[in-house]
């Protein structure tokens, strides 16, 4: 049976759901756990993973000027997809919740959550540019 005392929501003879309203509140209000869904999370990884498809064969593709070479490395770029959208993920749950109380809620998290999907995406374009110009 669900109880409401000072707007925490617990069950009889259980640990608290929520948190209690006269806590007081920090610089921020809800500290992400690793790994937590939230939007910036989920923007970082369909941004990480989108980018992470075409991060290594970038370089080589501006370098040649050939575009071919996006698409010439298909297991490792299915690999960078989903290591760009797990990195993402992770980042970006991590920086939206603590953006959203410089820029506001809705702007904190998708900023969050491109900058978190972005980090991946450049360390794997900049490990392909050392690739193809050495």
């Amino acid at each position: 049976m669900l109880i409401q005392h000072s707007r925490v929501f617990h069950f009889r003879n259980s640990t608290p759901l929520a948190y209690d309203a006269a806590k007081p509140v920090g610089i921020m209000s809800h500290k992400p756990t690793i790994g937590e869904a939230n939007l910036s999370a989920l923007i970082a990884g369909v941004v990480g993973s989108i980018g992470g498809l075409f991060a290594l064969g970038l370089a080589p593709a501006i370098v040649t000027g050939k575009p071919q070479y996006l698409a010439s490395a298909p297991i490792m770029s299915v690999f960078s997809f989903a290591l760009c959208g797990v990195l993402g993920w992770f980042i970006g749950g991590q920086i939206g919740p603590r953006l959203h109380r410089f820029i506001g809620v809705k702007a904190g998290y998708i900023v969050g959550g491109i900058i978190g999907g972005l980090c991946p995406i450049l360390a794997i374009t900049m490990l392909g540019w050392y690739l193809a110009t050495h």
